[in-house]
């Protein structure tokens, strides 16, 4: 799912979200290789490093089966910038 955080002053940045309960959520950010984990407190979310965040917007992006692994690893290797992870994933 791509989620879209809006930090204090009006920054914003696209994430993959990969999992999420009510108070927790782990995304993939652009150019990191770690994995961020928010956790919500008082109606913000916080990163690791104590950033606040609102959620923009959040979309689905509705697969059939036979797509699932070809597409996914094609959207994470250009998210990332490397085809070679896109290829991993699809195979």
């Amino acid at each position: 799912m791509h989620i879209l955080l809006v930090y204090e002053g009006g920054r914003t940045e696209d994430a993959l979200m990969l999992g999420a309960t009510e108070h927790r959520m782990r995304v993939m950010l652009r150019g990191l290789v770690d994995v961020v984990e928010f956790r919500e407190f008082e109606g913000k979310w916080f990163n690791e490093s104590g950033a606040a965040a609102e959620i923009g917007a959040l979309t689905a992006i509705p697969y059939t089966e036979e797509e699932v692994a070809p597409r996914l690893g094609a959207r994470l290797g250009s998210f990332l910038g490397t085809a070679r992870f896109g290829r991993c994933l699809a195979n």
